[in-house]
């Protein structure tokens, strides 16, 4: 019997204690910087008879002051000039999680007889996860009409006190007899500057939890024996749970517009109550409710403390949501191996297994009450009733509402397998599989075979060619469901929807590679070049594509916010836009890029793609004296091409085919691609005692969203070295000693949150690791 535990606590690392993860706003305006903050912009409005607009775009006078920048269409200009404030959120972030994990894991092999063994084991794991994310989010749902008097945007009335305070202090933004305002759904949340007054998070004051647990559950259990000396038999159980239970804040959309209107608080009916009497408060839009900003230590000098919004009207109108998703998969399978008796060219004998089995898979979603389209369907579902609405988004204002969501899916295998040595130094292998899936995913059989041939004792070849395929996931199979997304656009993060379809069908590729080994003396190598086919890849529409379409731009979403929507697209009714239609679209009105709120995505099968590389190796270990030993190898991978063909939606381009090798590929159907992955080491040993130095490599690589002139065009390639010693020490012990990044490399610059690219980069910098190992 086996039994081990384990337990890992990995404390926080805020993104203010990098200075490579802060940038001022011209260096990188998508460094973590949002122009739907608060402080944020509004509209001058006139509340009365001939009611209307009175100006375009003001942004709050508090903003530069609390540490935001003012910016029209994306470019820092004056306060006067302003029409947004972009505000830095990553200053309440972290770049590591505060983490903890325990494991639990035992496994036992009890000989029942002679020829027969039963195995079994099982493993138990936690996490628990406390996150950070901004004050709050932005908001990007409108109030119903039953909360909005006016029908529009989110109304600031004339009664509201931190709007009559400000008008006061700067009358010059209200012409034209202007007497509240507007704000709207993309250009403003609750807080941020300022901070939620209800919370420090992992010491970072203001800055909103998020609450992430994990439970995974598996038993295995077999049983394994011989028919005769030659001829073996298994049967195999697996039986695996997986659970991820996620909670964090997000505003109730209608409930800020019953507080703007002061029918905010608990208790305050928003039918019956009277504005700020009795249960019934304001919530304070404006900067001068807000004292300073918790990070920054600036302070605002217009800050009136009788204005301040209290942490129990925050309770009232930003709640936490809730989604548990479970995962099980259970597999059986029963195979009988061994030799057939007989060899090709008096080698070894030619082998075979043969086999069964069956999978079924579950998955389960459930969802809190405030985000859950059930309980609550609508905007004015919680606080008036409503239930029927055209666009059924839920209560809230960013993270988005789902119904409950339960799947499964079983798929029935039959295989087989053929060694067959041919002589001394020939072996070919050859298998094929074939699966049957429920439902309408259909069967599929797939071959596979390979060859070596040792031409000499130190020179070998190899090669293989095989199929395989990928049945879609039941629960993207769903029909009138979708995941939220949360991706960057036009300046600030955006809400876009990824639906299921039932329509998918599998995945399939062809795969084939070859090499050569190398192997004598201390001194082995081998190079392999590979390649993989895919048709029909399953994948979620690229929302680079959907905005280069309808945006006309080839810059995704690092185009300028004023880039106008050509409304006549027939994709531009994917797109969700401030004041726009519930059902999605431009309503007749020309719209930018700045006003986008959501973007409907669907899963889909792709147009296909061909992906290759040269895989490296080599090593060489030595001994000298009476114990020692030295050694140095190399690991690397360059990346031939990665080629998509041209992804349609109907007739429309939206993504023509590219190599996306060498690039960034920010939301595209790629991932960033280096050419060059390389990790080197030397090392050096006696006895029980060991070093190694390790040196790690990845090749720079474009952003192609950026003119070949731009800052980050160009991302630097990352190089670390690792240093690591084991040292002996009695009773079979040992002292582990590491230091990750030597020479402490902050990663290069990216475009992108946190200016660098945690696909291919590490933020840590220098780091220490110390470990005791004992054998019993």
């Amino acid at each position: 019997m086996l039994a081990s535990f384990g337990y890992q606590h990995r404390s926080p690392l805020a993104a203010i204690d990098r200075d490579f993860a802060i940038r001022p706003y011209a260096e990188n305006p998508a460094g973590g910087f949002t122009q739907g903050g608060n402080p944020s912009a509004f509209l001058p409005f006139f509340f009365g008879p001939g009611a209307g607009l009175r100006g375009g775009f003001q942004i709050d006078r508090g903003c530069e002051v609390l540490g935001g920048v003012p910016v029209r269409g994306g470019a820092p200009t004056t306060t006067a000039l302003a029409d947004r404030c972009a505000a830095q959120y990553t200053l309440f972030d972290l770049l590591v999680e505060n983490e903890d994990k325990y494991q639990a894991y035992i496994e036992t092999e009890i000989d029942l007889t002679d020829t027969v063994t039963f195995e079994a084991s099982a493993l138990y794991g936690h996490t628990n996860v406390l996150s950070n994310t901004s004050p709050a989010y932005l908001l990007l749902n409108q109030p119903s009409p039953q909360a909005n008097p006016i029908g529009s945007q989110f109304f600031i009335p004339p009664t509201n006190p931190g709007l009559i305070a400000y008008r006061a202090a700067n009358p010059d933004q209200f012409p034209l007899g202007a007497n509240s305002a507007l704000v709207a759904a993309g250009a403003f949340r609750i807080a941020l500057l300022g901070g939620d007054p209800r919370f420090n998070t992992n010491g970072l004051e203001g800055a909103t939890p998020t609450f992430r647990y994990s439970d995974s559950i598996r038993f295995s259990a077999g049983l394994k024996g011989e028919f005769s000396p030659s001829v073996n038999w298994a049967l195999n159980g697996v039986y695996h749970y997986y659970m991820r239970d996620i909670r964090g804040y997000d505003t109730l959309v209608d409930r800020l517009q019953l507080a703007l209107r002061g029918l905010g608080g608990e208790g305050c009916n928003p039918v019956t109550g009277t504005p700020g009497t009795g249960a019934c408060v304001y919530f304070n839009p404006f900067s001068n409710g807000i004292q300073s900003n918790p990070i920054t230590g600036q302070t605002n000098p217009s800050y009136n403390a009788a204005l301040a919004n209290s942490p129990a009207l925050f309770d009232w109108l930003s709640k936490r949501g809730r989604s548990v998703t479970e995962n099980q998969l259970f597999v059986a399978d029963a195979v009988v191996s061994g030799d057939t008796g007989f060899n090709i060219g008096g080698g070894s004998n030619v082998g075979f297994a043969l086999g069964v089995q069956y999978r079924k898979t579950k998955f389960n979603a459930e969802y809190g009450p405030f985000n859950n389209l059930t309980d609550y369907p609508c905007i004015a579902s919680l606080d008036f009733g409503v239930t029927n609405c055209t666009n059924r988004v839920g209560l809230l204002g960013f993270l988005g509402s789902n119904t409950n969501n339960n799947s499964s899916q079983d798929a029935k295998a039959v295989f087989a397998e053929l060694q067959i040595p041919i002589g001394d130094r020939v072996d070919i292998q050859l298998a094929a599989r074939f699966e049957d899936y429920s439902g309408n995913v259909g069967s599929t059989f797939d071959p596979k075979a390979s060859l070596r041939f040792q031409v000499t004792d130190w020179l070998a070849l190899r090669g293989t060619y095989q199929t395989t395929f990928r049945a879609p996931p039941s629960n993207i199979l769903t029909a009138n469901d979708f995941v939220t997304s949360l991706q960057f656009v036009g300046g600030s993060f955006r809400a876009v929807r990824v639906a299921d379809n039932p329509d998918l069908i599998p995945e399939s590729a062809t795969s084939y590679g070859g090499g050569v080994i190398v192997n004598f003396g201390g001194f082995n190598a081998s190079v392999d070049y590979w390649r993989y086919d895919f048709d029909d890849d399953i994948i979620s529409e690229p929302v680079a594509g959907l905005l280069n379409s309808v945006f006309n731009t080839t810059l995704g979403s690092s185009a300028p916010s004023t880039s106008a929507a050509n409304c006549a697209n027939p994709l531009a009714d994917r797109f969700f836009f401030s004041g726009g239609p519930a059902s999605g679209g431009c309503g007749g009105v020309a719209r930018t890029l700045g006003e986008v709120t959501a973007i409907n995505t669907l899963y889909r099968n792709g147009p296909g793609l061909t992906t290759s590389g040269i895989d490296f190796l080599a090593n060489y270990k030595g001994e000298f004296g009476a114990e020692g030993s030295y050694g140095a190898g190399v690991t690397a991978s360059y990346a031939l091409d990665y080629k998509t063909n041209d992804f349609f939606i109907g007739t429309t381009l939206i993504q023509p085919g590219f190599s996306a090798v060498g690039k960034l590929n920010f939301q595209t159907t790629a991932y960033p691609l280096p050419e060059w992955k390389v990790t080197s080491y030397a090392e050096l040993g006696w006895g029980r005692h060991n070093a190694r130095l390790t040196l790690n490599y990845i090749q720079g690589y474009i952003d192609q969203r950026q003119a070949t002139t731009a800052t980050g065009y160009k991302i630097p390639s990352f190089t670390t070295i690792d240093f690591t010693a084991r040292i002996g020490l009695p009773l079979q012990t040992d002292l582990l000693l590491s230091v990750y990044n030597l020479a402490d490399k902050d990663p290069g610059f990216a475009r992108l949150d946190y200016n660098y690219d945690p696909f291919t980069a590490n933020p840590l910098g220098r780091n220490f690791k110390i470990g005791l190992r004992k054998q019993f």
